[in-house]
């Protein structure tokens, strides 16, 4: 359509009407399907994270086995040694509380000693172990004067009591008879099994504090002092045994004396 201005005449292309909204569309559409097959690429190029979890760890597989503990025979060494060394630990407490016992019972003086009886004392009749000690010995002459030996000796003072009322009781001292067809004396010996020797001073000597051969009244007592030679440096115990005959009993008492407990000068 031809349009007049004035001067000049131009001719005005016209363009249709419906060719902007066309391209508009196929535009949107183009990046619509651009969009989706970005999409496309993404979720087809990539693993989900639960696969490889399931790959990992299938849900078939086993649970690992609980090992059951080693047998004593495939014990480490440090088990055993500690279990050696508790044992011990155990065994040294018990001698040692043992120990400690023997200790809190044993005599504190040889008046406290408990004698080993085998035979029978004659009724009502006590023996008591007074003291044992190492010392010159009291002595008497045949004139009736006092002295003691030269040298030193052990010494055991017995004191023998007839608790009857009624019966009287004799006593031959334990030093022994000067000649004897039987055992009339004591004996000592300790645990190493050595000997000792009872120690005589001849005719013209007696022993003081000994009752060689007593009568006993009822309620009356007699003493007795042995005399024996001085135990070795390395003995521990000394075992004194009485024959029970030298007052009408059958038998032996012995009193065990510790050493230890033996008076010396």
């Amino acid at each position: 359509m031809a349009q007049h201005d004035g001067t000049k005449f131009f001719v005005a292309e016209e363009k249709p009407r419906g060719s902007g909204i066309v391209i508009k569309i196929l535009a949107g559409f183009g990046a619509f399907c651009l969009l989706l097959l970005v999409l496309g690429m993404s979720v087809g190029g990539a693993k989900p994270a639960t696969n490889k979890v399931a790959a990992a760890t299938p849900l078939t597989a086993a649970p690992e086995a609980i090992r059951p503990p080693a047998p004593p025979s495939e014990m480490t060494e440090q088990i055993e040694a500690q279990r050696n060394a508790e044992v011990a630990l155990q065994e040294q407490r018990r001698v040692d509380a043992k120990a400690a016992a023997e200790r809190e019972a044993a005599p504190k003086h040889v008046k406290e000693i408990k004698p080993k009886l085998d035979g029978q004392v004659p009724v009502l009749v006590e023996i008591e172990l007074l003291s044992a000690q190492i010392k010159p010995v009291p002595l008497k002459d045949a004139m009736g004067k006092s002295g003691t030996s030269k040298g030193d000796r052990l010494c055991f003072d017995l004191r023998i009591s007839n608790k009857s009322n009624t019966h009287k009781r004799n006593y031959k001292s334990w030093a022994g008879a000067v000649v004897s067809f039987d055992v009339d004396f004591a004996t000592l010996e300790d645990e190493l099994k050595n000997q000792y020797k009872r120690v005589d001073f001849g005719f013209m000597c007696k022993v003081e504090g000994r009752s060689e051969d007593e009568s006993l009244y009822p309620g009356k007592v007699a003493t007795d002092l042995l005399v024996f030679e001085v135990p070795v440096d390395g003995a521990r115990k000394l075992d004194l045994e009485l024959p029970l005959k030298n007052l009408g009993g059958k038998g032996t008492l012995t009193y065990s004396v510790p050493v230890e407990l033996i008076e010396k000068p």
